[in-house]
């Protein structure tokens, strides 16, 4: 089961929802941690900076403080050069987990040297692809793309800290061009509230500035896992 985190609105969840939490709202944290405690035999927390409310999503201490359940935290990112706030977050959040995992060799070296965890509590889990059982000349037949080219994806959510425009670089200083790089995703609905599409049009325009606009094809959809 899942508990998501939301900000100021209503979604329309799948099933596997079964609770949300009010990014700003200390009570939620706590109250859904009590729900934890009384509902399951163990908490997987998937942590990102951004998702959790407070001044570097320091709320979400407020839930891990308080599970008696053994707690696994997945960290998505980590910090060369952490803020003070967000080592005490990181610092708070390990030494509550029973285990660690992250997904890069380089992560590991990083959280030991910072915060002294040892290796036992540490597992590493490498993000991975998922296996397509599609042919390849038909998949990109189905979608309407130039068989002849080789094709170069980026998927997901588009926000600022990806690394997009450092990609747009690398293909300006490419002389062939017998391939198509595509970035396909929507920008996140938080982002758009807040930002609107000031990033992807920064992209668009980096790529009209660079003579790219042969080489790269910029979707604006949110893909299902079926595309």
């Amino acid at each position: 089961n899942i508990i998501a985190v939301t900000e100021n609105g209503s979604y329309k969840y799948p099933s596997e929802v079964v609770a949300t939490i009010n990014k700003e709202s200390k009570e939620n944290y706590i109250y859904q941690a009590n729900f934890i405690n009384n509902n399951y035999d163990i908490c997987i927390l998937q942590h990102e900076f951004g998702i959790f409310g407070g001044l570097s999503g320091e709320h979400i201490i407020e839930l891990t403080s308080r599970v008696c359940i053994p707690l696994l935290t997945n960290f998505h990112t980590t910090l060369d050069n952490p803020t003070k706030k967000q080592s005490y977050i990181i610092d708070a959040l390990h030494k509550a987990s029973d285990t660690i995992t992250v997904m890069t060799e380089s992560a590991i070296k990083l959280m030991k040297k910072q915060f002294n965890i040892k290796d036992e509590k540490m597992k590493l889990i490498h993000h991975g692809v998922p296996i397509f059982d599609i042919d390849q000349k038909k998949a990109k037949t189905k979608l309407n793309l130039p068989t002849s080219k080789i094709l170069i994806l980026s998927f997901g959510f588009l926000s600022k800290g990806k690394g997009f425009e450092t990609a747009i670089d690398a293909i300006a200083k490419i002389s062939d061009l017998n391939f198509l790089y595509i970035i396909l995703g929507s920008t996140h609905p938080n982002i758009i509230k807040k930002d609107g599409e000031e990033y992807r049009e920064f992209l668009h325009q980096r790529i009209s500035n660079l003579r790219v606009d042969n080489k790269i094809l910029m979707i604006n959809k949110f893909a299902d896992n079926k595309e």
